[in-house]
């Protein structure tokens, strides 16, 4: 490849150690790497043949002569949500750190290569070079002016070979892949597919006929009566020994592998139960499944961070009759101890209580490069409200301690960490905790920046404290919690808004071995490393039985004989067991049959056996629709179907089939990619039907429902997680094993509300693509690019409103994709281009950005070019004074002059007819530009988007701009 780089645009910056120059180059991106260098660099894509592993050689590179100037260090960016304009990123003034001062030559290597990634079945590599050296103890750099380079395929001899299928041609697709590698002439040949075997599996991964799923929400013992399961559809005369509790899991991280087969993929994990059979050897009548379920958060979310889950908090079993038969617990034999009298006196018992009032969009814990779905956004405590001066933060919550053992302490341990906002304020708080009146505790901690481009993590977050024998009651106890906010670190400024997030609290105490209501979980963990014996007490009759828990995933039914159930005090009995310590503690349930909690019956759904397989075959277009807006997204698959193959999956099936039933963004990506690895004929098309919503469970009352979830990416410059559907799009994976970054299959979103919105929506869409399709409007586009002028509007405060070159970009890169129509090699299109700064500011930036001093700049641009316009800047600007609300006269004037004139032109252009209208620049929900040029805003009641008479001449909007479409809101409603 011969490379000839675009000439190099320098600018000025003045930052907080002195001045510095920023190099860019038209078109190319810029280096991130914190503390060095900001300097240009760009790639080329190239496809690599199977069976080879990449190598890049230099032939020849040309650089310019050193140039003076000091190279910018990155500076840092943080992206700042303005509640009066549009969200932008905000650039701090640059600084040299240590790692820029002892960077010498940056970088030391200028032409490199990526990792091998995947573009669907496609090995890519990327070439990357950087435009300029910056030499950093010299302050001096040097510019790319051109290179030769040449990439070699080398065999790669580290991989056994692995047999591939070759894809089949695809129009589409090679389109694409001629616009995204240089080498596309010979790549097409080089495409792979996965194993295409789903065909083996068909409609029934988990086994034909119907079954049943069960919802389990509590830790513990449960039956399920054969009476409810019938009713919900599990078949008649299933002989006892057929009948089975499973988990379904799927291995994606196999998905594309050949050495794995479809049907692998389907993983089921076997549930030991007893069955309690009325002696006929048929699940009937009055028969039941005994079993110990688990919680979602007790079996999937246990970590050192205690963290619930993001979408849901319930876990499922599938009940199924299976001809190999079902899992059965293993039994034992109970023993009593060789103690010669009762040794264990007490076990620990917890009290954990967790109430999820608010949603918190920008968790406490959560850091880059951690995995969002492990941190926590639900919390007790609104993290907006106002503390009231000392008042501060609190609440009372009653809790119940059934059976404390007199005279031994408890243990308290709070989740509280930092966080609410504003959010870049140094604050310091001060918690305390108190039961049934008595202070047991009190933190304190201080949190810095929490949410600057990288996440400060707090010190701790889980608080434990000891409570005395004394504060503890038998009964009804008051958990009491207050906290207090201050500015700064010191405690004197008291801070009216809380700055810390209560998430839960649990109370550990020592039990007396009594049951309660027919039952009492017994840990051996209190007792010596010795043979112990057990007396659990308060039983209300004598069929009991007894299990070791202490593997949740296998329990194990321990035999109890009549001689070990002893009269009780009263009419009550008591069991008697042992257990040796010194193979370390175990955990028990001792049980009376009739006390083991039944599951509702209206926990108990029919799960038919699903037709979103396409019996393996497969379709190249599907829609992943919630259920309510199934019957519309039909209509549009019969519209696809004059094209593609088509076929629409409801999503409770999607998590049935491939998440065990759970809502997570993974059974949706789990299904696109066996849909693209194992059909025959692979997907490419993935729409994805229903809103989502960042608050996946519908905490905050402002927040919509979440139909389709969307996945959590990093935005490093928010700190904190945004949603993304990319993720859905990503479904092979790189030489590393992980699924990278390109996207594999096109994947497109309708956030619809109802099935009405659905229909509507629908109804444009067949019309976009039917109507009057020879009209001159369908070879139009038109590119619109912001002007170079922002910043707060929120009373002038931080970045002021003012002219900033970088943004100059938005109208370039907008003349650039116009200028790329017209090379188009498959369709004529006519490109228009709409940019903002031709009204604004249209001449050199000496005429607007040097104020009243630059007198000999401003003269020449209006005497030597008799004529020109100078925009309305130059018309709007104010002469520098002491005034702070300067800001807002020259916006208010900017805003109004630039909507008067450009909105009508916008207006005109949409009116006549385009194909698509593409937008880049700021932009927030409700408008366009901080000059509000574009405006829908249910709260100014301005709705641009009305005043359109194009009826017949729909476009499609392409928007490019901070926080424009935010779909995934939490306080959407």
């Amino acid at each position: 490849v011969d490379l000839r780089t675009p000439e190099p645009l320098v600018e000025e910056l003045r930052g907080e150690d002195g001045v510095y120059v920023r190099v860019r180059m038209r078109h190319v991106g810029m280096t991130e790497e914190e503390g060095r260098p900001e300097v240009p660099l760009g790639s080329f894509q190239v496809a690599v043949p199977p069976g080879t592993t990449p190598a890049l050689r230099v032939i020849s590179q040309q650089w310019s002569e050193p140039r003076a100037g000091a190279v910018t260090p990155l500076p840092e960016r943080v992206a700042v949500r303005d509640p009066f304009g549009p969200d932008r990123v905000e650039e701090k003034p640059p600084v040299r750190t240590a790692a820029y001062r002892t960077a010498g030559s940056y970088p030391s290597v200028p032409f490199r290569l990526s990792e091998v990634r995947d573009l669907r079945g496609l090995r890519t590599v990327n070439v990357m070079w950087h435009g300029v050296v910056a030499e950093t103890a010299a302050d001096r750099y040097r510019v790319l002016e051109s290179a030769r380079l040449e990439v070699r395929f080398v065999p790669d001899t580290r991989r056994a070979a692995v047999p591939q299928v070759r894809a089949a041609p695809d129009e589409l697709w090679d389109r694409t892949r001629r616009g995204a590698v240089v080498n596309a002439d010979v790549a097409g040949a080089w495409v792979r597919r996965g194993p295409g075997d789903a065909a083996s599996v068909g409609d029934t991964p988990w086994g034909g006929g119907n079954q049943v799923k069960v919802r389990v929400d509590d830790t513990g013992l449960v039956r399920f009566r054969y009476s409810d399961l019938a009713a919900a559809g599990f078949p008649s005369g299933v002989p006892v020994a057929q009948v089975s509790v499973y988990f379904r899991t799927f291995n994606l991280d196999a998905v594309d592998s050949v050495a794995v087969a479809a049907a692998d993929l389907f993983v089921p994990v076997p549930v030991p139960v007893q069955v309690r059979d009325d002696g006929n050897g048929i699940f009937d009548g009055g028969d039941s499944i005994v079993l110990y379920g688990r919680s979602f958060r007790d079996q999937w979310m246990t970590s050192g961070w205690e963290h619930e889950d993001k979408f849901q908090t319930s876990n499922f079993y599938f009940v199924r009759a299976d001809p190999v038969g079902g899992a059965r617990m293993t039994a034992r034999a109970a023993q009593l101890a060789s103690a010669a009298a009762d040794s264990l006196m007490h076990t620990p018992s917890s009290v954990f209580r967790e109430e999820d009032r608010r949603y918190h969009d920008r968790p406490a814990d959560f850091g880059q490069g951690s995995d969002g779905f492990e941190s926590e956004f639900f919390y007790w405590n609104n993290g907006a409200t106002a503390t009231g001066g000392e008042t501060g933060w609190s609440f009372n919550d009653p809790f119940t301690v059934i059976d404390p053992v007199p005279g031994r302490d408890a243990t308290l341990v709070a989740r509280v960490c930092g966080g609410g906002r504003p959010v870049l304020t140094n604050f310091s708080n001060i918690t305390t905790y108190t039961i049934n009146g008595t202070q047991v505790g009190e933190d304190s901690f201080y949190n810095n920046n929490l949410y600057a481009t990288q996440v400060v993590l707090p010190d701790r977050v889980l608080w434990t404290h000891t409570i005395p024998a004394a504060a503890l009651n038998a009964g009804t106890n008051t958990f009491t919690f207050r906290g207090r906010t201050y500015a700064g670190s010191g405690l004197t400024n008291v801070f009216q808004v809380a700055r810390f997030l209560f998430d839960w609290y649990e109370i550990t105490y020592d039990r007396a071995l009594i049951a309660n209501n027919g039952g009492l979980r017994v840990s051996t963990e209190n007792g010596t490393a010795a043979d112990q014996r057990i007396r659990v007490r308060g039983f209300s009759g004598a069929d009991i039985h007894l299990f070791d828990i202490t593997d949740p995933a296998n329990p194990v039914s321990v035999t109890v004989d009549p001689s070990q159930i002893v009269a009780g005090g009263g009419a009550n009995s008591d069991l008697r067991f042992g257990h040796d310590n010194s193979g370390g503690p175990a955990t028990y349930m001792a049980f009376r049959e009739s006390a083991i909690p039944a599951a509702a019956a209206s926990a108990m759904t029919a799960i038919a056996p699903p037709t979103l397989l396409a019996g393996g075959n497969g379709a190249r277009w599907v829609a992943v629709a919630y259920d309510d807006f199934e019957a519309a997204t039909q209509e549009l698959a019969a519209h696809r179907a004059l094209k593609h193959t088509t076929r629409v999956a409801r999503l409770s099936e999607v998590y049935d089939v491939f998440n065990n039933g759970a809502r997570h963004p993974r059974a949706i990506k789990s299904y696109a990619a066996y849909a693209y690895q194992r059909w025959t004929d692979p997907l490419a098309f993935l729409l994805l039907v229903g809103d989502a919503n960042e608050d996946h469970r519908g905490i905050t009352v402002e927040s919509d429902q979440d139909y389709l979830p969307s996945h959590s990416l990093w935005a490093s410059y928010e700190g904190a997680p945004e949603e993304s559907d990319q993720y859905y799009a990503e479904v092979t994976r790189d030489g590393g094993g992980s699924f990278d970054d390109l996207s594999d299959i096109y994947v497109g979103r309708m956030s619809v509300g109802t099935p009405e919105e659905m229909e509507w929506n629908v109804e444009r869409i067949k019309r976009y693509e039917t109507e009057d399709l020879d009209g001159a409007w369908r070879r139009r586009g038109l590119f619109v690019g912001d002007d170079a002028f922002s910043g707060s509007l929120g009373g002038g405060l931080g970045d002021p409103y003012a002219f900033k070159s970088i943004e100059l970009n938005f109208c370039q890169e907008s003349a650039a994709y116009a200028d790329s129509l017209l090379q188009h090699p498959y369709d004529a299109l006519m490109p228009e281009l709409l940019c903002m700064g031709d009204w604004s500011h249209p001449c050199s930036s000496s005429c607007y950005s040097c104020g009243f001093s630059c007198d000999e700049d401003t003269i020449s641009c209006e005497t030597q070019t008799p004529g020109l316009d100078c925009g309305f800047w130059y018309d709007c600007r104010t002469e520098s004074t002491s005034d702070p609300n300067e800001w807002l006269s020259e916006y208010t004037c900017m805003r109004q002059s630039m909507k008067a004139a450009v909105l009508p032109v916008l207006r005109g252009k949409l009116n006549d007819g385009v194909l698509f209208w593409n937008y880049q620049g700021h932009a927030n929900r409700f408008f366009l530009a901080h000059e509000e040029v574009w405006r829908d805003d249910p709260i100014a009641a301005r709705h641009d988007v009305e005043t359109l008479e194009n009826f017949g001449r729909p476009f499609i909007f392409l928007g490019f701009a901070c926080h424009l479409a935010e779909f995934d809101k939490s306080d959407e409603a």
